[in-house]
């Protein structure tokens, strides 16, 4: 099993500090990939802090520019640090990709909202 997919075992068992410390080698080994990136923000929002998750979508969504996951996570990231008029310029480029993307509708209200 590579490190992406063990990563990605241990997370949805809910073991976050080891799926992070997986993801973090897939990202090393792979620098070309986002999905390591956003695997590794994913689990360190369910683990540690909003920060690091925003910085690694911001590095994936260098790597993929048209990355959902990427965007969406970025506007999360901008609302729960207290700047969503941030997080409203994310949602909007998703939606400028994928029109009917639920999340990105959803965070759109709530970032509005905020």
């Amino acid at each position: 099993m590579d490190a992406l997919a063990m990563a990605d075992k241990l997370e949805a068992e809910g073991n976050f500090s080891a799926a992070a410390s997986m993801y973090q080698q897939a990202a090393q080994a792979n620098p070309g990939d986002a999905r390591p990136l956003l695997g590794l923000g994913e689990a360190s929002w369910l683990w540690a802090t909003t920060a690091q998750p925003a910085s690694l979508q911001r590095r994936a969504l260098a790597i993929e520019p048209n990355n959902l996951d990427a965007l969406r996570g970025i506007g999360h990231a901008r609302i729960l640090l207290g700047q969503p008029q941030f997080a409203v310029t994310q949602y909007q480029t998703a939606l400028k990709i994928a029109p009917n993307d639920t999340r990105a509708l959803n965070g759109l209200g709530v970032a509005q909202d905020a």
